[in-house]
């Protein structure tokens, strides 16, 4: 009867610990939100100057502190074009990610298909709504947790010196995932343009539990941002970049800014450098860098915590990698369709 009691009592821990870290972290977070697209929003797939895109994410933090985590992701996204309509085209891709966190190893692991439909209003106004459909994968180990209560094979003993390392082997749960949203684009030029837009991820608010009996459902999380580049004067660009997010009673604000300087504009000898800063109001300070090498783009960042965590993470936060590889081909003049999306 004891050991039945102590075992709800870890369902019920568990079930806690999914929603303190589970919700603060059911969703994807990364600095360099803005090369991070398709985990902004469905309606960013295809919106890129170029054919097809592949790109990759990679997120280490909090590693001087015990609830570290890192986070991985891959994506591929291409535009197809219509032979009837220059006016139109659509975009398809896939997104991959893997994220673990703690003692307790929780993880998720989410794929998703996404596609999208371009309208060019005119050649300096487009609109794109875009939907996504997939599914998400919950699991925690429980040989790294540690209760303060122990089992001593007849009863519960309460408040022991030490505590007791329980193995329940790792659980798992998997749920449909369902996302949609809008982005809009302005542009005057390939170096001046602005997407603005909104995502909503989890729209079927899918049910979590490690166990049965405790139930708690994945809450909508909504995404608004603004992604700008203006040309200043050769070989300078100004990158303003800003996002909110919002999931239940969490929410965290993106603000960044940039200078692209051109080392080479010159086509297929394309050479530039991106620096700036990001800021996550109340919690980091996040540098960045950047290198764009004619279809190659990599940037490293770092986060500098600011918040009052900074006692346990000494100001340390986490290193961030993003790699993106952009293919354009070369079409039959015959069949060529322009959709001139920079």
């Amino acid at each position: 009867m004891e050991k039945k009691r102590l075992l709800k009592c870890i369902g019920i821990f568990l079930m806690f610990c999914y929603v303190n870290i589970g919700h603060s972290q059911n969703e994807i977070h990364y600095s360099q939100f803005y090369n991070a697209t398709l985990n902004l929003n469905p309606g960013l797939t295809g919106i890129f100057n170029g054919d097809k895109r592949i790109s990759g994410n990679y997120r280490s933090q909090w590693r001087s502190v015990p609830v570290d985590y890192f986070t991985v992701s891959a994506n591929y996204d291409q535009k197809i074009y219509s032979q009837k309509n220059d006016k139109i085209f659509f975009g398809v891709g896939g997104n991959f990610n893997f994220d673990q966190a703690g003692d307790g190893k929780l993880g998720l692991l989410n794929l998703n298909l996404q596609g999208s439909f371009t309208y060019m209003v005119n050649q300096h106004f487009f609109l794109t709504p875009g939907i996504g459909v997939g599914f998400g994968q919950r699991t925690i180990n429980s040989k790294g947790l540690n209760f303060a209560d122990q089992w001593d094979g007849t009863q519960v003993i309460y408040n022991p010196t030490t505590g007791e390392k329980v193995d329940l082997d790792t659980k798992s749960f998997v749920y449909p995932e369902t996302s949609a949203g809008l982005n809009i684009r302005l542009q005057n030029s390939s170096r001046t343009k602005i997407d603005v837009g909104a995502g909503f991820c989890h729209l079927n608010s899918p049910r979590m539990r490690f166990y049965s009996g405790y139930d708690s459902k994945l809450p909508v999380t909504m995404s608004v941002y603004g992604l700008g580049s203006l040309y200043l004067a050769q070989p300078f660009d100004l990158l303003l970049n800003a996002a909110y997010r919002k999931s239940d009673e969490y929410n965290e604000t993106l603000l960044g800014a940039g200078l692209k300087v051109y080392l080479s504009s010159r086509r297929g000898k394309e050479f530039a450098i991106v620096g700036g800063v990001n800021f996550r109001t109340d919690d980091a300070w996040i540098p960045t860098v950047e290198l764009h090498i004619n279809q190659i783009r990599a940037g490293i960042s770092y986060d500098i915590n600011n918040s009052d965590f900074k006692i346990a993470t000494e100001k340390k936060g986490g290193l961030e990698v993003s790699l993106q590889y952009i293919i354009t081909e070369v079409k039959p003049l015959k069949d060529y369709r322009s959709c001139p999306v920079y």
